[in-house]
């Protein structure tokens, strides 16, 4: 059986029981991959990337749909999206696939975005055991932050345009 839309979870990610069907209220009208965690990008300042604080999603429990420059922890995009990740290699096999992912979706008008994670309501939300990623792949870990800055430079070289970055 197949479906016209794919969820990807990162293993360390539960959602919960809603969270097909909250996906499914916005992903048409929206035009946008969904996802559990949020970035919007501020700067690429000393060698790092800023982001804006908190993080949409299960962080910061936003009541309405928000739209951001990265989802990670679960992917929820339509099935005939998946073949733009392949239309230009990421620079990374191994690390960054998100960045690469919403970039190339970007370049065909597609969003990105944090469906609600309202406080009142967590069986709506991505992930019920929210964390940061511990393990050594991990985008968040802190060994990581120049493979994370370089592939950030990188989609952005290649035409990706951050909504809040800072010229």
């Amino acid at each position: 059986l197949e479906s016209d839309y794919i969820c990807i979870f990162d293993d360390d990610t539960l959602p919960g029981r809603k969270w097909f069907e909250n996906c499914l209220r916005f992903i048409d009208a929206e035009k946008a991959m969904l996802g559990t965690i949020g970035l919007r990008y501020i700067t690429l300042d000393n060698g790092h990337v800023e982001t804006e604080k908190p993080r949409m999603g299960w962080e910061g429990k936003n009541e309405t749909i928000e739209f951001v420059d990265l989802v990670g922890h679960s992917w929820f995009f339509k099935r005939k999206w998946a073949r733009y990740f392949w239309e230009e290699e990421p620079l990374s096999r191994s690390f960054g696939e998100d960045i690469h992912f919403c970039a190339m979706l970007q370049r065909h008008g597609i969003r990105t975005a944090c469906p609600p994670h309202p406080q009142s309501d967590p069986s709506l939300w991505g992930s019920l055991k929210p964390e940061r990623g511990i393990d050594k792949v991990a985008i968040s870990s802190r060994d990581r932050a120049k493979e994370y800055l370089d592939v950030v430079e990188h989609e952005i070289a290649r035409g990706f345009k951050p909504m809040r970055m800072k010229a």
